[in-house]
């Protein structure tokens, strides 16, 4: 089928731009984008895999942008929609790191993703950078393991992440973050 071009949402702020946005977003397939520039350099990340590598590859080509400069892949959750097997091939072909909760490692482990490129993370923890991007994660209830929800805080903005939720929690969005 013909891809439709997806629309990025942007943020300025003094030498920083933030880039956001969802490249599929359905049963068919969950993956967002997150691209960060500053004087120091710029740095790629997916907010989940539901995509295959190949239509991600596809998705950022037409936005201007390389899937191979992609250095994370962060996970929510790991149903069928959000984590694409072929993941584990782009990781160990890129380099990409695969970001998911300690809860989640059995399931990614599951999908065939190798420990070599598993980072887990702890999701009631106080979060993690990934250069000058801070991530904060918030885990909420669903299906077996829960999913997980984002504020990602960089120095053009702050993106805040959440899906499959099922109903709204007030601590993923009254959680105070320092």
């Amino acid at each position: 089928g013909r891809r439709q071009r997806a629309t990025a949402t942007r943020a300025r702020l003094g030498d920083a731009t933030l880039e956001f946005v969802v490249l599929g977003s359905s049963s068919a397939g969950n993956t967002s984008f997150l691209r960060v520039e500053t004087a120091h350099g710029a740095r790629q990340l997916l907010i989940d895999g539901g995509l295959s590598p190949k239509a991600t590859r596809g998705f950022l080509a037409l936005l201007g942008h390389d899937l191979a400069a992609t250095d994370d892949l962060l996970f929510t959750h790991f149903d069928h929609d959000h984590a694409k097997t072929g993941w584990s091939r782009a990781a160990m072909k890129d380099g990409l790191r695969l970001r998911c909760s300690s809860r989640h490692v059995a399931h990614a482990r599951a999908r065939g993703y190798p420990d070599v490129c598993i980072d887990a993370f702890d999701a009631g923890g106080e979060g993690f950078s990934l250069g000058e991007i801070r991530v904060i994660p918030c885990e909420n209830p669903h299906d077996d393991g829960g999913t997980v929800a984002f504020r990602i805080e960089t120095p053009a903005g702050s993106v805040g992440f959440a899906t499959d939720l099922g109903r709204a929690l007030v601590r993923a969005f009254s959680r105070k973050v320092a």
